[in-house]
């Protein structure tokens, strides 16, 4: 499948799709695009990790907020 000048329009609803997936869940429609679309999975596989990577980040930042405001506020 070729790729159009705008990779944003064609990736923009599968991307919504997976982003709304579990980790599990995730793996099996990412499996099953690729057996389908596999240049559609090849770009969206490097974003979903990258975003998976970003939130973990996220949420391990917030939770050393919350040890510290919890340290001083003991």
């Amino acid at each position: 499948m070729p790729i159009p000048s705008d990779p944003w329009l064609l990736i923009s609803p599968y991307l919504r799709e997976a982003l709304a997936l579990d980790k599990e869940e995730l793996a099996t429609w990412l499996s099953s695009l690729r057996a389908v679309t596999p240049a559609i999975a090849d770009l969206l596989e490097p974003l979903l990790l990258e975003y998976r990577k970003a939130v973990r980040q996220r949420l391990s930042r917030c939770e050393r907020c919350l040890f510290l405001t919890a340290i001083r506020i003991g």
